[in-house]
């Protein structure tokens, strides 16, 4: 709920999370358990590239593997494009992103917005033969990586690319699946916001007036 909250701007939340977090560091007064992902996740939002820095030292150093994924999905929540750039680069490097959370965050970023999605789906696309040979292979996940990122796209372009990308593609292997099930997500998507195009406009107008 809080996290939701400051997700949509909601500025008591935001200062919430930012005192907690400003204890922490200037005070060593650990954040509550329960509070943890809404405090780092909320920070991590809209932090400079030096306090997004200071988080991944974090999650670097933390020897908690609970507290690993919390840092790791607030690394991942920030708005910022180069930024998240730099963390897709993170996930080609096992000195920075473990091999097994690389996946995790790839999700975590995609999720995060359409924007987000996008750079994440063109990181994969560029890097397509390392994260095939990496884990296109083996009982990885890799595939349902590839459903949820596809699955997101509702653009006719996007899922024109995405099917002309893997149409080059002779052998998918293990992955095949997930690009299939991605691209039924995203017709799927695509077909809703068409026939619901008024009335979803109108729910917008309604939940977020423009001044």
């Amino acid at each position: 709920m809080l996290t939701e909250a400051a997700s949509h701007g909601y500025q008591p939340a935001v200062d919430y999370a930012e005192k907690l977090y400003t204890d922490h560091v200037s005070t060593g007064k650990e954040v509550e358990a329960n509070l943890y992902s809404f405090v780092y996740a909320t920070v991590a939002m809209n932090c400079t590239a030096e306090r997004w820095e200071a988080i991944f030292q974090e999650y670097a150093t933390e020897s908690l593997q609970s507290k690993q994924r919390y840092l790791m999905k607030a690394l991942a929540s920030t708005f910022d494009t180069d930024i998240i750039k730099k963390l897709l680069k993170y996930t080609m490097d096992e000195k920075m992103i473990r091999r097994q959370d690389a996946r995790i965050v790839l999700m975590h970023i995609s999720m995060g917005s359409y924007p987000a999605n996008l750079v994440t789906w063109e990181f994969i696309r560029d890097n397509w033969e390392f994260f095939y040979r990496e884990y296109g292979h083996t009982n990885s996940g890799f595939d349902i990586l590839l459903e949820s990122v596809i699955g997101q796209f509702y653009k006719e372009s996007d899922i024109e690319e995405v099917n002309k990308f893997f149409n080059n593609k002779d052998d998918l292997g293990s992955v095949e699946r997930g690009v299939k099930k991605g691209l039924e997500a995203a017709k799927h998507r695509k077909d809703w916001l068409d026939q619901n195009k008024e009335q979803t406009g109108e729910w917008f107008k309604r939940h977020f007036p423009q001044d």
